[in-house]
């Protein structure tokens, strides 16, 4: 375009009209979703060692039992286990005959890069009865195995 004043040629920046953008919209769209998803799996695998880590999956799990959350209980265990075992098989594997009260992971060992034991410690009142107090506690090792960027509880289970 001729500047008709000085018969020079204007070179300023003119924005483009919603008709001559390019498309680029959806590629934005996507970056951000992208981005939003790998930040998300970072804060889902959190920070710390993997007895930290550990840890805090199996308190997860166990305070989901505690507050009869089964899927979300059913969703902690290894791949292998949820791609053989439904949501409902895995429901009926879950005791009644007490209530849990309490849980907490008292100790994380990693013997292996890949696998950790974590001993935790339950409380639970007994439905029936009552002779042993208020409530009791156990201590049991569950095995957590790293797989696919994550820790997953392993529960042995028969083949069908």
């Amino acid at each position: 375009m001729k500047n008709m004043e000085n018969n020079q040629e204007d070179t300023r920046v003119k924005p483009l009209n919603p008709t001559q953008r390019p498309a680029l919209q959806p590629f934005i769209l996507w970056g951000a979703a992208l981005a939003s998803l790998a930040l998300s799996a970072c804060a889902t695998l959190g920070s710390g060692t993997p007895q930290e880590q550990v840890s805090q999956r199996a308190n997860q799990r166990w305070q989901a039992l505690i507050s009869a959350d089964f899927t979300r209980a059913y969703n902690f265990n290894a791949p292998g286990y949820r791609a053989v075992i439904s949501p409902e098989e895995h429901r009926a594997t879950v005791g009644s005959a007490v209530a849990w009260v309490g849980a907490e992971a008292i100790k994380v060992d990693c013997p292996e890069a890949n696998k950790c034991t974590a001993t935790v410690r339950i409380d639970f009142k007994p439905l029936v009865g009552g002779r042993y107090g208020d409530k009791i506690n156990t201590h049991i090792d569950e095995t957590w195995l790293f797989e696919d960027g994550q820790w997953w509880y392993f529960q042995p289970f028969k083949a069908k």
